[in-house]
């Protein structure tokens, strides 16, 4: 059961991350100027992909343990906060193109999702360690986009 309660809180969020996503990278992608070494189309999706499973992995054994261990509960709604930030993100990055908030807001993300790693960090589970990788996936997007913002001024962003 808890597999499957899992799966559906991640399927509403995955949902939530498609629609806050504009829902087509390809096109965002062709109407910005972007920095130099940016990722590929294909690394985005693969780094969602990370993203997604390791959020799995860490709420299963939460949910097996009923929330009812010390600190499951707020470890388990950190990782409510770490998927509702990066749908934040995508909403303000890709539909709104807010570049400059999204710079900022970079940051509260990265810091949620470094707690979160350090949070189920185990030599033996696998969902900190991607989380940890999902980590520099962050950093670098900040980076990304705060070149994405000074690249592309306010009164040049198509809305």
């Amino acid at each position: 059961m808890r597999y499957l309660v899992a799966g559906m809180i991640l399927a509403v969020f995955i949902v939530l991350d498609y629609v806050t996503g504009g829902c087509d990278l390809n096109s965002f992608m062709r109407s910005v100027k972007r920095p130099r070494l940016p990722l590929t189309f294909p690394a985005w999706y693969v780094m969602g992909f990370i993203f997604f499973a390791a959020c799995y992995m860490a709420m299963v054994p939460l949910l097996r343990q009923r929330l009812s261990g010390k600190g499951m509960a707020a470890t388990f709604s950190l990782i409510v906060v770490v998927m509702t930030a990066n749908a934040v993100w995508n909403l303000l990055l890709f539909l709104r193109r807010d570049y400059r908030l999204s710079f900022f807001f970079s940051f509260f993300y990265a810091t949620a999702v470094a707690v979160l790693a350090w949070r189920v960090l185990t030599p033996d589970k696998p969902a900190g360690w991607l989380l940890l990788l999902f980590v520099s996936f962050v950093v670098y997007t900040g980076f990304w986009t705060y070149q994405v913002w000074k690249l592309n001024p306010p009164d040049q962003q198509a809305h």
